[in-house]
């Protein structure tokens, strides 16, 4: 497939199957990932992701081991849709969340 908005560089877009990630690296949306509350969303993201056959998935956007970025999609009803799509603002306006939705 031809990209319209080629992926820099220094990115990568790719699918995440454990959101384990979000313990490591801060949570573009959430920040750190310390409260129990915010532990048990990200454990219900990760039974999501888990379902087969499978309706959620999480997609990350890389930057030299710095986690920039992340869309959330699901699939129910026969129905695609966007759940969660982060770029943090000093990211804008760089072709990141161009790329990103293009990817996913």
């Amino acid at each position: 497939m031809k990209m319209d908005y080629p992926i820099p560089d220094d990115l990568t877009i790719q699918l995440t199957d454990n959101q384990d990630i979000f313990h490591r690296f801060r949570h573009p949306l959430f920040g750190e990932i310390k409260s129990s509350k915010k532990i048990q969303i990200l454990n219900s993201f990760q039974k999501l992701g888990e379902q087969n056959p499978r309706k959620y998935w999480t997609y990350t956007v890389d930057n030299n081991d710095h986690l920039i970025g992340f869309a959330s999609l699901y699939f129910h009803h026969g129905n695609v849709g966007i759940t969660d799509f982060v770029i943090p603002k000093e990211f804008h306006r760089q072709g990141v969340g161009k790329s990103q939705l293009q990817y996913v």
